[in-house]
């Protein structure tokens, strides 16, 4: 699955702060979890319907020790993460042209919370935008994989603080 795929790329370390900004269902978390050892899982989102369907998942493939919390990706501000791994909001639930304000948006927060030698792994319908403003966050692209999302291109990408 994509979860799986986001998970993978991000790798596994057993002192990993682990953030997914926009939880939704919980895979990016319940996949990081099956990696191995972490220091800390956390799953945010807007969406309290979200939420629950994170807790249920999390709870039904019986990850240890997670976090979930109604929040904003755009301004809330974790301590000490090493990775953040997310699947966005892709546009259909986005009202017409506020996608690209969201994701610069949020990419934005991630450079400020995402700690030195850290990991952002994610998948984003926006590139060309995001792209430059992971850069002019002081990311580094190491990763860039085009991956068909069922009727529109999106790119799979990792990036390194």
């Amino acid at each position: 699955t994509l979860a799986a795929a986001i998970a993978r790329l991000g790798g596994a370390g057993d002192d990993d702060v682990v953030w997914d900004p926009f939880v939704g269902s919980g895979l990016e978390l319940v996949e990081r979890a099956r990696l191995g050892p972490y220091a800390s899982l956390l799953g945010t989102d807007t969406d309290d319907a979200a939420l629950a369907a994170a807790k249920k998942n999390l709870d039904s493939a019986r990850v240890p020790d997670f976090t979930l919390a109604r929040a904003d990706a755009r301004r809330h501000a974790p301590r000490g993460v090493t990775l953040v791994l997310t699947n966005p909001p892709m546009g259909r639930r986005v009202q017409s042209g506020k996608l690209d304000e969201l994701l610069v948006a949020f990419v934005d927060n991630v450079g400020r919370v995402l700690v030195r030698k850290g990991r952002f792994v994610w998948i984003t319908p926006r590139a060309a935008t995001t792209n430059r403003a992971l850069e002019r966050a002081g990311l580094r692209k190491t990763h860039d994989l085009v991956v068909d999302m069922r009727g529109f291109a999106a790119n799979l990408q990792h990036w390194t603080r």
